[in-house]
């Protein structure tokens, strides 16, 4: 046994010294425990396995977790930025409305200035038509009486 763990110890000479450690305690419980420490420790090996695998899991599940946050987050702000695009539009919709609003007051008031400048007018005429009638009618008035 001494002679196999000897013939260990000169192969791990030829591997880098990190590998050397390693490969001296692999070797080492090979041929140092019995066959029932070997299996307790195969166990104990699979056992930090499986805990570092279920660590592992969670981890990942964490992050699908957070991704999944990330991409509905990303999801809302694109119906967000759709929203804000449709009220843009409805903004842009509302302000030409708007502008069209006014166009049609400033021609109302305009029509409005049209029609008294028109009534004024008619009024004018009217008013010199019965001052002319006023005046023909007393001249005829005061011939009549001489």
């Amino acid at each position: 046994m001494l002679l196999e763990i000897f013939l260990v110890l000169l192969s791990n000479l030829n591997y880098k010294k990190s590998n050397s450690k390693q490969n001296f305690k692999y070797f080492i419980t090979q041929f140092y425990y019995s066959p029932q420490q070997k299996i307790e420790k195969q166990i104990n090996i699979s056992e930090n396995l499986k805990n570092n695998l279920v660590k592992q899991e969670n981890e990942l599940h964490f992050q699908i977790q957070k991704l999944s946050k990330k991409y509905q987050n990303l999801i809302q702000m694109q119906y967000l930025i759709k929203f804000r695009s449709v009220l843009l539009c409805q903004m842009n919709t509302l302000k030409n409305n708007l502008f069209i609003i006014k166009l049609i007051s400033i021609h109302i008031k305009l029509i409005r200035k049209v029609k008294l400048d028109i009534l004024e007018q008619h009024n004018r005429k009217r008013l010199t038509s019965e001052i002319l009638y006023f005046i023909i009618n007393n001249k005829n008035k005061t011939e009549n009486q001489n």
